[in-house]
């Protein structure tokens, strides 16, 4: 709940109210999934109340930078072979017309979407993506060999994943079978995003394409960060979403360095 004097508060109500409600600052605005499930933006110092998994949580997030300077224009400074790229092809997750649809070729080929950057510090790559006749992709950095994820669109899953640097992989479900698929790496490794489609008989990224089929593709972001965090968009400039503080609820009294509460919520496997 956004204040007058530009601090959101997060009420603390439970087990009652004792007037220890957390201040929340961050001087940019964010972007969250909101309980409709679309993607949307909300502004500074506003509590990030997050729907992704339909309950709501609370992102604390850290600073992060993208790195790509175009995350939803893929016709400006990324590299498109033996791709066709067709703006304003659906709606994206945040509701708008603003998709592209990359159609390969009928080269007997690899088709490849790449973006070009200068750092090799550990990162996470993430895009979001939606089948559209082709079910799977691949995101790998420089070469497959420094690491790379292959996505299943259609179900939602890794097939494989691998290579030198590569750290770990993730999909997670949007509304209206979108997906954002993420691939973390360690420290080294090339200094190129690549987003290659897959053929979905072969599972080779080479092949020759329709020339009709595709997957969409929106929200691009290359980070220094261990996971991917929320989306920040670019339009022709790197982007720094500012790190979220928690802050002013309680006291040594209520909460100390001794003690707390740990939360659990889980299931059994079997009886």
């Amino acid at each position: 709940v956004p204040t007058s004097y530009g601090v959101g508060k997060l009420f603390n109500q439970s087990p009652n109210d004792r007037n220890e409600d957390f201040d929340v600052i961050r001087n940019s605005t964010v972007t969250r999934i909101a309980p409709n499930g679309l993607l949307e933006e909300i502004g500074v110092n506003v509590p990030c109340i997050d729907y992704v998994t339909g309950e709501p949580l609370l992102l604390t997030q850290p600073q992060s930078t993208n790195l790509i300077q175009y995350s939803e224009d893929f016709s400006q400074s990324w590299i498109l072979t033996q791709l066709t790229g067709v703006a304003n092809s659906g709606v994206s997750p945040n509701g708008n017309n603003n998709v592209f649809n990359l159609i390969p070729n009928t080269s007997n080929a690899q088709h490849k979407l790449v973006y070009v950057i200068s750092s090799t510090n550990q990162r996470t790559i993430s895009i979001f993506a939606k089948q559209n006749g082709y079910a799977k992709f691949r995101i790998n950095t420089g070469s497959s060999g420094n690491g790379f994820a292959n996505f299943n669109l259609e179900n939602g899953t890794i097939p494989a994943s691998g290579g030198t640097f590569f750290n770990n992989a993730k999909i997670e479900p949007l509304p209206n079978d979108w997906y954002r698929c993420s691939m973390t790496i360690n420290s080294g490794g090339g200094t190129s995003n690549v987003f290659a489609l897959i053929d979905s008989i072969t599972d080779s990224i080479t092949f020759p394409g329709d020339g009709i089929s595709g997957i969409l593709f929106w929200g691009a972001q290359t980070e220094e960060q261990p996971f991917a965090t929320s989306y920040i968009p670019t339009n022709g400039s790197t982007v720094t979403r500012l790190g979220d503080q928690i802050i002013n609820a309680g006291s040594t009294d209520t909460i100390n360095s001794e003690q707390g509460v740990l939360y659990f919520e889980g299931a059994a496997l079997t009886n």
